[in-house]
């Protein structure tokens, strides 16, 4: 019978995630926060109790989701194109963690979006060199 070696399936693991972030195997091992934790945690702050305690009161509190006023994904899609969501949703959003942990885990953060910037000006500005642009006109902010 054949033994794993994880190692080994890990490094593939780490370098198969690396390349396609386009990043370096250091930040690609780095450990990705969880989001319902923390969610969690600032709930518990907010309560003035324990994160296990926090855990408990939801996981009795839980309805089945997702309800039918829960987001769709056209919703969802809507929301990451910063469109506005209409009041219904609004309202929903106040009574469902599990909505607003979804809209929260679909908002990238400010790092990925630095990352992201970076990224795309570097093309625009080799495609502009490529082109021979006015290479300031490209970074300056649209109005």
């Amino acid at each position: 019978m054949a033994k794993f070696n994880f190692e080994k399936i890990w490094e593939k693991f780490i370098s198969d995630r690396a390349h396609r972030l386009s990043t370096s195997e250091k930040f690609a091992a780095k450990p990705v926060p969880s989001v319902y934790l923390n969610a969690l945690k600032k709930k518990a702050e907010r309560l003035g109790v324990s994160v296990d305690a926090a855990r408990r009161s939801e996981s009795r509190s839980t309805d089945a989701y997702p309800t039918p006023n829960c987001i769709s994904p056209a919703e969802l899609t809507d929301f990451i194109n910063s469109e506005e969501l209409d009041e219904i949703t609004i309202h929903h959003l106040g009574e469902c963690a599990a909505c607003c942990a979804l809209l929260e885990m679909a908002t990238p953060s400010e790092e990925i979006l630095k990352v992201l910037l970076e990224e795309v000006r570097i093309r625009v500005g080799a495609h502009a060199v490529n082109l021979e642009a006015d290479m300031p006109q490209i970074f300056e902010p649209v109005p």
